[in-house]
């Protein structure tokens, strides 16, 4: 039962669409991609209270003080 549980969560995180920074040719671009095609090394953008699709370093805060609440 919990082995369900857990691959449906999975499931519905793998599916879920996170903003993925990509730089090509000196131009940065922000593309839709699904949390499942992240790789290590992918930069993703988070929004305020968005869910957090893999383990992750945070680079940049929005915040003046450098806060980032996770």
């Amino acid at each position: 039962v919990d082995e369900l549980k857990r691959w449906k969560h999975d499931s519905k995180v793998n599916k879920f669409v996170v903003e993925r920074v990509t730089i090509r040719e000196k131009k940065i671009s922000i593309e839709p991609t699904m949390s499942q095609h992240l790789k290590v090394g992918c930069i993703i953008k988070l929004k305020n209270n968005e869910i957090v699709p893999a383990d992750c370093i945070v680079l940049q805060t929005g915040e003046e003080n450098g806060i980032c609440y996770i």
